[in-house]
């Protein structure tokens, strides 16, 4: 919103599978992080010029996607297992970077180097993604 209130812009960040999202976090440009959980195929920014389409691996995944301020994608990752998995909280840090914590079950994989394993019924995760890039 402009300081008097105007909206600037507007964008759709949901699809016909559903999902959710956490609260987003606002970098010192300007540029966004926001993240959730997801089903199906998850389409962000379709309106834009810069559509970008994640893809469920299992029942439920994490998605990340960082915004710049005009409300078009920069980047979006998708992580997860084969049970439920999803982003609850986001911020970023003061270099830019994003990162998410949440919940997941059974096994979490956050790019190829990184998979977890849950411990119990279901364990937090925290990742960081970097700024510029979508690498995990």
């Amino acid at each position: 919103y402009t300081g008097e209130g105007g909206l600037l812009w507007a964008v759709d960040a949901g699809d016909t599978s559903g999902g959710k999202a956490a609260p987003l976090a606002v970098d010192a440009g300007g540029d966004f992080c926001i993240a959730g959980g997801f089903w199906g195929t998850k389409v962000l920014g379709k309106d834009s010029s810069n559509p970008l389409s994640l893809t469920a691996a299992g029942h439920i995944d994490i998605w990340l996607a960082k915004y710049g301020n005009d409300g078009v994608p920069l980047w979006a990752k998708s992580a997860g297992g084969s049970d439920q998995d999803e982003a609850s909280g986001v911020t970023v840090d003061p270099a830019g970077n994003c990162v998410i914590t949440g919940m997941f079950k059974a096994d979490a994989r956050f790019d190829p180097e990184y998979k977890l394993i849950a411990k119990g019924y279901m364990d937090i995760f925290l990742a960081k993604y970097s700024n510029g890039t979508d690498s995990c």
